[in-house]
């Protein structure tokens, strides 16, 4: 099964193979904007209220037990960052400018961290060589926390990179080994170092926003989409930057959420989501287009893969502005 929260306050838990909704759950007056996270221990979701508050939730896997509430002063819409230490998990929430650490187990805050710009983007987290944390926020700058495994915690430098906040909340980051390609509302791509918490280099894809992007494991792939409907494949090689863009596409609308990789047949496809409500299926050398599907709203949500393991079959799971959650099955070719 999966787990959906919408805008309405509603959580779901959702069968895949029926599409039968298995528990539901109100909260009324709150909106769920950020992923769920599934704990060993409960479903973790972050909302916010027409007042601008931010609420954190933990709740029993049947959604039925609230395990416990925290409520913060600032409006939460990014996915929170789950971090094991040697003593306890812990759980990063940022709202507005300021960064939150509960006990995830708890619920009780630890730390708050100020920040110098709004955090309304997707964070990322990785461990760097001394096993430390590293979690990084985009926004109008990259700003970097560092949790060690015996709970210091301590700030980088935030790093420029003209990130400024798009009209919708979403991801901005992929990792690349070492390093991490932001996208941000100008258009560009940076390649930034994460040992020197430096920009390399930026490249410029488009003159509209862009969606995150994705990297393909083992290839010199990178994909993006663009807030002008267009759709972009860019060669980067690790010691070689600028870019080159190889291939482009226009998909028909505009491109919000970062694009999902998907192995049809041994090769690269990627499926990309739009505003006007289309699920395109792209062969990843060439940009060709294999399959196309549309619903009658737009897309923001970022789509997730799912794969039947008795056949192989895949399916497309993605939230769509009709209050609905969408299941496609993919075609084989």
């Amino acid at each position: 099964w999966i787990y959906a929260a919408c805008q309405g306050g509603v959580v779901q838990q959702i069968c895949t193979s029926s599409s039968k909704t298995l528990r539901y759950r109100q909260f009324d007056g709150w909106m769920f904007q950020a992923n769920p996270i599934i704990s060993a221990r409960s479903v973790i979701l972050c909302a916010h209220s027409r007042s601008g508050k931010g609420r954190v939730l933990a709740l029993s896997h049947d959604l039925g037990q609230i395990i416990w509430s925290a409520e913060v002063e600032d409006k939460i819409q990014a996915t929170p960052i789950e971090i094991q230490t040697v003593d306890t998990n812990e759980l990063w929430v940022s709202a507005g400018h300021s960064v939150f650490c509960f006990n995830l187990f708890t619920g009780s805050k630890t730390r708050a961290l100020a920040l110098d710009h709004d955090q309304m983007r997707q964070p990322a987290s990785f461990k760097d060589a001394s096993e430390s944390h590293i979690i990084l926020y985009p926004g109008s700058a990259l700003a970097w926390i560092q949790a060690t495994h015996t709970g210091t915690v301590s700030c980088g430098k935030e790093i420029p990179c003209d990130g400024d906040i798009g009209p919708v909340n979403k991801g901005a980051i992929c990792l690349i080994g070492g390093r991490a390609l932001l996208a941000d509302s100008y258009g560009s791509l940076h390649l930034i170092s994460l040992i020197h918490q430096e920009v390399l280099s930026t490249i410029n894809v488009s003159r509209f926003p862009l969606s995150a992007p994705t990297y393909v494991q083992g290839s010199s792939q990178v994909f993006v989409g663009s807030y002008n409907g267009n759709f972009y494949c860019c060669e980067l090689s690790i010691d070689k930057f600028p870019a080159e863009i190889s291939w482009e596409r226009f998909v028909g609308s505009s491109v919000y959420a970062r694009p999902l990789v998907v192995d049809v047949n041994n090769t690269v496809h990627i499926c990309v989501v739009s505003t006007a409500g289309d699920v395109v299926l792209l062969r990843g050398e060439d940009g060709d287009e294999v399959w196309r599907y549309r619903v009658d709203a737009e897309i923001w949500s970022d789509p997730v893969l799912l794969t039947k393991p008795s056949n192989n079959e895949k399916f497309v799971v993605f939230g769509a502005r009709d209050s609905r959650l969408h299941i496609l099955r993919l075609p084989n070719a």
